[in-house]
């Protein structure tokens, strides 16, 4: 396991995406930090994972942006 995390913080390091796999909902998200999103990113995460693309704010943010949050 400690293999793995220390693979997803170099790939996090080097600007890469990271998969992220639930057992439990048998699903699987791309993951970056936020500060490495261009463009190419957003456009490979909507052409390869064909999914929703969602953002990790405060409420207080999300409120500043005009952008609804999603329920939990």
């Amino acid at each position: 396991m400690f293999s793995r995390i220390s693979k997803a913080i170099k790939a996090f390091r080097e600007r890469r995406f990271v998969i992220i796999f639930s057992d439990n909902e048998n699903e699987a998200d791309l993951a970056i930090p936020a500060q490495e999103i261009v463009a190419e990113s957003i456009l490979f995460a909507a052409r390869v994972a064909s999914g929703l693309l969602c953002l990790a704010l405060p409420k207080s943010r999300l409120q500043e942006l005009e952008i609804d949050s999603l329920p939990s």
